[in-house]
C-alpha cells in the first residue's frame, strides 16, 4: 500500500515537471501595419478605396478597404469601428462613414501603408486602377 501511496504522489510531480520545461507560449510580433484608434487625428477620403489618415507626429497612412466603398468620397464622417485599440490591414479592422444620402456604412480595412504626406498618399493610389476620386477641399 505504501508503493501505491508514492506512485499516486510521484505521478502529479513528474507530470508537472513536464509541463515547466516546455518552451513558453509565443507572443505575438508587432505589427507595422497597425496604428492605434487614439492617434489618429484626422482621416480623409481620397478616392472610393482609399482614405490618408495622420495620426499624431507627423506620421501618415494610406488606408486601402478591401473593395469599393459606394459614396466613401462624399463621407460626412469617418471612424473606425474597432473592438480593440488599433486598426490594422488584415481585414477584420471596419472603416464607417456616414454621408448626407445613408446611414452608417462600413468597409473592411484591407491594407495600411505608412507614408510621408497625404501628397505621397495620392500618388501612390494614381498608378492603381482609377476609382472615383474625391473633391478637393
Amino acid at each position: 500500500m505504501t508503493k501505491s501511496i508514492v506512485v499516486v504522489l510521484a505521478l502529479p510531480a513528474a507530470l508537472l515537471s513536464g509541463c515547466a520545461s516546455a518552451p513558453p507560449p509565443r507572443t505575438s510580433e508587432p505589427r507595422d501595419d497597425c496604428v492605434y484608434t487614439r492617434d489618429i487625428n484626422t482621416i480623409s477620403a481620397l478616392d472610393s478605396r482609399h482614405v490618408w489618415v495622420k495620426a499624431s507626429a507627423n506620421r501618415h497612412y494610406l488606408f486601402t478597404v478591401d473593395k469599393t466603398c459606394q459614396d466613401l468620397v462624399i463621407a460626412r464622417k469617418i471612424s473606425f469601428l474597432e473592438a480593440t485599440v488599433r486598426v490594422c490591414g488584415d481585414g477584420n479592422s471596419l472603416l464607417a462613414f456616414t454621408t448626407p444620402t445613408s446611414d452608417l456604412m462600413r468597409c473592411r480595412v484591407e491594407r495600411v501603408q505608412a507614408v510621408r504626406s497625404k501628397d505621397e498618399a495620392k500618388e501612390l493610389i494614381s498608378v492603381e486602377e482609377p476609382v472615383v476620386v474625391a473633391p478637393e477641399e
